[in-house]
């Protein structure tokens, strides 16, 4: 009769990390953040990864407050600042989000400011600034 089987450890082994996912995404994560460039200037190492676009950046070219790369800063709604914008507003021009807005017709978008400022009116204001 043979004794119980002794498990060796597998440090850092793909096995052993395979069993907990939790740690092997973890470890990739940082192992991939350590042999890459930042994506934006290519030059300095990438010490973080931007929410949305996921793109290994480096510490000049991360917003910490937003938790996303600067490309990524430049395109966020200006009503919410949590999603990435997808027009503008017809009346003020503001960078407005899916959730921020309401849709006039196929093309036209207002931001929320602008129907609480306005509101029955801002239909008007874009009529009259499209006909001079």
């Amino acid at each position: 009769m043979r004794g119980p089987r002794r498990s060796t450890p597998h440090h850092y082994s793909e096995e052993f990390l395979r069993s907990s996912p939790n740690s092997y995404n973890s470890l990739r994560k940082k192992l991939s953040l350590y042999a890459k460039n930042c994506e934006v200037c290519e030059a300095k190492p990438a010490k973080y990864v931007c929410r949305f676009c996921h793109r290994y950046v480096c510490e000049d070219h991360f917003n910490k407050r937003l938790d996303v790369c600067v490309i990524c800063a430049e395109a966020l709604c200006d009503v919410c600042r949590n999603n990435i914008a997808i027009g503008h507003c017809a009346v003020c021009g503001r960078k407005v989000c899916h959730s921020c807005s309401v849709e006039i017709d196929e093309v036209r978008r207002i931001c929320y400011y602008c129907i609480v400022r306005y509101g029955a009116e801002a239909r008007n204001i874009i009529t009259k600034s499209m006909w001079p």
